[in-house]
């Protein structure tokens, strides 16, 4: 059977890009299609039993990714997001790329008290973002997230 290509779920911590990077690489596994069988059945049987996937994380996890860079394109992420408006604050989600409280602090965004404009820099979110994608993927996003064309 043909082999498929998955993006990988989490990067080694080494592989993170720095705060002042733009950029990153999202590293390739390579499974059978038997293998990738196996691990959908198991999705699905943690996700019957009440695990902790929802049906659109198991489905994000399901679905081989359609990897065309390797690069996000964080600016149209943010366009589809929040219409490019990187200090915004929508009550639950914040910022360009509309971070739930929960992930911003997870995943090392600075203090911020959800009143007035969200402070951080588009820079200072894509670092943030970046570390999210590192550990969840594009599905963190399953929406709007766009690799970068060309």
């Amino acid at each position: 059977m043909p082999a498929l290509a998955f993006a990988a779920s989490a990067a080694r911590p080494s592989s993170l890009a720095s705060p002042a990077s733009s950029s990153f690489e999202v590293p390739l596994v390579t499974v059978s299609a038997d293998a990738s069988r196996l691990a959908v059945g198991a999705l699905i049987r943690t996700a019957h039993r009440g695990g902790p996937h929802s049906r659109q994380q198991l489905a994000t996890l399901a679905t081989p990714a359609t990897v065309t860079s390797g690069r996000p394109d964080w600016d149209a992420t943010a366009y589809c997001e929040s219409h490019g408006q990187w200090n915004i604050n929508a009550g639950t989600y914040w910022g360009g790329l509309q971070f739930a409280h929960t992930t911003w602090f997870a995943f090392g965004g600075g203090p911020f008290d959800s009143t007035g404009w969200f402070p951080y820099s588009r820079e200072q979110q894509i670092a943030v973002a970046e570390r999210v994608l590192a550990v969840e993927g594009p599905g963190a996003w399953p929406v709007c997230f766009r690799w970068a064309s060309g």
